[in-house]
């Protein structure tokens, strides 16, 4: 079972994730400040008032956690990566504005910069750098270690957001079973912390992993099962629909790979 540090010094948890934890189930209203692309600014960060909450909600998200399982990447077979015949739906950096210029201002490292800044920093960088083929394994790494910060912190919400990012890094290095595990942590977590405006975004991934593995059928019931999230918000997010239903449709005529190039 993975182990969370438990310093006095590292246990920290926003106080805004727990109220949303405890209080607020309306979907009109945003997440937390957790999703890491939205919070790189300096909003402060009250500690919680007593330790038994944080250690509370460590064991309740442990508890729920599958078994580790240690994977020699050498000895995984991929994917061939950014074919056609073999993924659906990826993003490239040409989804991404500016994307060469992105990653170079996350690469420099301010003199000033907390743990949790850096922990922000260089997961949204892995995100951006898994866009390139080239860059995949070191999104991996970046990814790797932007969890190892949320966990020492105790930010269980970065944490499942984290989660998701590294199981998509994962996908697009090919690693389909273990992308499948990390999008499984990363829904518990962010079930516990009640993020719903950030499940439909683990579906979604889930299914083009999925459709990636020939499971057509369980792409299918993922994708709608963010398209059901997304119409059930009072706040329209047309984008995201639009995207879901087009995964759908793209399904119908989706030939998944043969199994050796899987």
């Amino acid at each position: 079972m993975t182990q969370i540090a438990s310093s006095p010094s590292l246990i920290r948890l926003s106080i805004h994730a727990m109220d949303h934890m405890t209080s607020n189930t309306d979907e009109t209203q945003p997440p937390p400040a957790l999703l890491l692309a939205e919070t790189a600014d300096d909003r402060p960060r009250p500690h919680l008032r007593t330790r038994a909450q944080i250690a509370g909600l460590r064991a309740q998200v442990d508890a729920l956690m599958p078994e580790p399982t240690t994977i020699d990447p050498d000895e995984v077979p991929r994917s061939s990566l950014w074919s056609d015949e073999t993924t659906f739906m990826r993003e490239g950096p040409e989804t991404v504005p500016d994307w060469q210029a992105a990653v170079e201002r996350l690469r420099v490292r301010p003199d000033d910069e907390t743990f949790h800044a850096r922990m922000e920093r260089l997961s949204h960088l892995g995100d951006l750098l898994r866009m390139h083929p080239e860059h995949v394994r070191e999104a991996i790494d970046l990814q790797k270690e932007a969890l190892d910060l949320a966990r020492k912190l105790g930010d269980e919400g970065a944490r499942g957001s984290i989660e998701l990012r590294l199981a998509v890094a994962l996908q697009y290095d090919g690693r389909h079973p273990a992308a499948l595990r990390h999008y499984a942590r990363a829904d518990t977590i962010i079930r516990i912390a009640r993020l719903r405006m950030v499940r439909d975004r683990v579906e979604f991934q889930r299914g083009t992993c999925l459709a990636e593995l020939g499971n057509r059928d369980g792409a299918r019931a993922a994708f709608e099962e963010a398209l059901n999230m997304l119409t059930r918000r009072k706040t329209a997010q047309p984008m995201k629909v639009a995207r879901a239903e087009a995964a759908l449709e793209a399904l119908e005529t989706w030939t998944p790979p043969p199994r050796g190039q899987r």
